[in-house]
């Protein structure tokens, strides 16, 4: 009644979905979807976002205060799953259900599906093998654009073809003491967001910063990054200097690496791959001004490293959304900055990526040439941090709590 589809992030994932929904390749997998289905979705996530932006109204927030883009992600998929079972769907698509989820709300999806299996049929879509719903028992991958059944155990993992590149330029020594903050409090209106947070980030320290959805991780990184306003007046200190000390933002940003999963959204240039990783050197939004010998020397061996050297003069805007979320990831990290910030950085990657990605952050990590905080719900085996930075939610607004800090 039921099955999961193991999807690389090169595969035409919306072509299988339009398949789904019309029903042309339901033989192939035992199924019959017929009917009125919905597609629970980042895909659809996108639709009444872009609605409440050009008519300040959305479906998933009637009678609520918030508005869809103010909520966290986690909170935007509840609501989404809400909506489409309220709609009472023949059938069910479920592309990637677990990504960008605390805890809870993954066990609380997992429960309400479970309940659902004997109504309707689900087809569960896969960039992760282990994130297979336990009753799903059907299991298929894509094989030249043929749906074949798939084992569940993913190829060998490629391993990086060598070490990390040098820095283009030997950075300028800092204050070891990169980020300090105390007792910050952040208010948006009658909402409170953060309470009394206090935290130290050294040079080479490697942090997960963990919460459950709607706690203020972003908050937090934007006040971090220098993207919120939140920190005049409080003491927060960047960099040994005092946010709104006559500091502008790109003072800030030139000692960080930045990787957000909104970054794919915005990067949709027809940059080549080449000059997407390069553009990291400038923090621009693509590459405005031509690069030196040695940025491209460097992207090179940043693509070799991953074995995409072949990929280097292709558009960045035709790779799959995992490619294109892995070299983001590459061009946070070329510079080596002072800080890395890495947001859910695996979401959206297929396996073989993902590897890739936590062999690149382990040897950053261990080369102790820059921080890093890794913000994300999900332990992932084989990527461990010197220490948790954990936001608890309250009603006064979260506070927060440092676990395992005898790494540091």
């Amino acid at each position: 009644m039921h099955c999961a589809i193991y999807l690389k992030s090169s595969d035409d994932k919306k072509l299988l979905i339009q398949q789904l929904q019309e029903g042309s390749v339901s033989a192939a997998l035992g199924l019959k979807l017929t009917g009125r289905g919905a597609l629970y979705s980042a895909l659809t996530l996108e639709k009444f976002l872009a609605e409440e932006y050009r008519h300040g109204r959305d479906d998933l927030t009637a009678g609520q205060s918030q508005c869809l883009a103010s909520l966290s992600e986690g909170e935007q998929k509840r609501l989404l799953l809400d909506y489409v079972l309220a709609s009472k769907p023949d059938y069910l698509i479920l592309d990637n259900l677990f990504d960008s989820l605390d805890l809870a709300g993954q066990q609380m999806i997992e429960q309400r599906l479970h309940q659902l299996q004997h109504q309707i049929p689900l087809v569960q879509l896969l960039s992760r093998r282990r994130d297979k719903l336990a009753f799903i028992h059907s299991q298929f991958r894509l094989q030249n654009k043929q749906l074949v059944p798939d084992q569940g155990v993913s190829a060998a993992i490629p391993e990086l073809k060598g070490n990390i590149p040098p820095a283009a330029d030997q950075p300028a020594l800092l204050d070891p003491l990169l980020i300090s903050m105390r007792d910050l409090q952040v208010r948006y209106g009658d909402k409170a967001v953060l309470n009394g947070i206090s935290w130290d980030i050294r040079a080479g320290e490697f942090w997960q910063l963990h919460g459950p959805n709607g706690a203020g991780k972003s908050t937090l990184v934007q006040l971090i990054n220098g993207e919120s306003t939140k920190g005049y007046g409080q003491q927060l200190y960047l960099f040994g200097r005092k946010k709104g000390s006559g500091e502008s933002v790109w003072d800030i940003k030139k000692h960080i690496g930045c990787f957000t999963r909104v970054m794919v959204q915005n990067f949709s240039s027809q940059d080549t791959v080449e000059n997407m990783l390069i553009s990291g050197f400038f923090d621009s939004v693509g590459l405005y001004q031509r690069p030196s010998a040695i940025h491209q020397r460097l992207a090179a061996q940043w693509l070799e490293l991953v074995g995409m050297t072949s990929y280097a003069k292709q558009s960045f805007a035709h790779l799959g959304s995992g490619q294109q979320r892995l070299i983001l990831a590459m061009r946070a990290m070329m510079k080596h900055p002072p800080l890395l910030l890495l947001d859910e950085p695996l979401v959206g990657l297929d396996d073989e990526e993902s590897a890739l990605l936590m062999a690149l952050i382990n040897r950053m990590a261990a080369a102790k040439t820059c921080a890093i905080v890794y913000i994300s719900h999900r332990a992932e085996i084989g990527l461990t941090a010197d220490a948790v930075f954990e936001l608890i939610p309250q009603t006064a607004g979260s506070v927060g709590r440092i676990v395992g800090a005898g790494k540091l």
